[in-house]
C-alpha cells in the first residue's frame, strides 16, 4: 500500500515522465509524414549542408518568382522545353563557374536538369563556390512533367 501511494504520488507530480515519450513519438510521426522537408532541415542543421534535393511538389510549392531558377541542361534542351522563368546555364559549358558566380551566394537558387544527374553535378560545383541554399529538383524536368507542373 505504501509503495503504491509513493508511485502514484511520483507520477502525479512528475507528469513529464509520461509526457516526454509521448511528445517524442509525436514529433517523430510528424517528421515521418514530411520526410523530404525533415530530411533537408535535419541535414542542414547537423551538417550545415547547402544542397537540398527536393521532390517536384515541394520544388513547386517552395519556389517563388523572386527566387532564381536555373536550367543546367544544354541550350538545345532548354529551347525545346523548360520551366517558365528559368535561366539557362549549361553545367557542361566551360564558363559555368564564371556565369554562376554572378549571382548572390546567400540567396536561394533552384536548379534542375533532365533527370537530376547534371543538376547534382552543378549543385556540387556551386557548393564548392560558396553558394548557401541550393535546391535541386529530384528527378529533374522529367519529374516536373510527370506531376503536370508545366506552366
Amino acid at each position: 500500500l505504501c509503495t503504491t501511494s509513493i508511485n502514484q504520488s511520483f507520477y502525479r507530480n512528475h507528469f513529464w515522465v509520461e509526457a516526454v515519450p509521448f511528445f517524442g513519438l509525436l514529433v517523430l510521426y510528424l517528421c515521418w509524414q514530411n520526410l523530404l522537408m525533415f530530411r533537408s532541415f535535419f541535414f542542414y542543421i547537423l551538417f550545415q549542408s547547402s544542397i537540398f534535393t527536393i521532390s517536384a511538389d515541394l520544388f513547386y510549392s517552395e519556389r517563388t518568382p523572386e527566387n532564381l531558377l536555373i536550367d543546367v541542361r544544354t541550350v538545345e534542351e532548354y529551347e525545346e522545353s523548360h520551366i517558365a522563368g528559368a535561366l539557362n546555364i549549361s553545367v557542361l559549358s566551360d564558363d559555368f563557374n564564371e556565369k554562376i558566380n554572378e549571382f548572390p551566394k546567400d540567396a536561394p537558387i533552384f536548379i534542375y536538369c533532365r533527370s537530376g544527374k547534371r543538376s547534382k553535378k552543378a549543385a556540387i560545383q556551386m557548393d564548392s563556390l560558396g553558394f548557401k541554399k541550393i535546391f535541386d529538383l529530384e528527378g529533374g524536368y522529367l519529374a516536373w512533367k510527370k506531376f503536370n507542373f508545366i506552366e
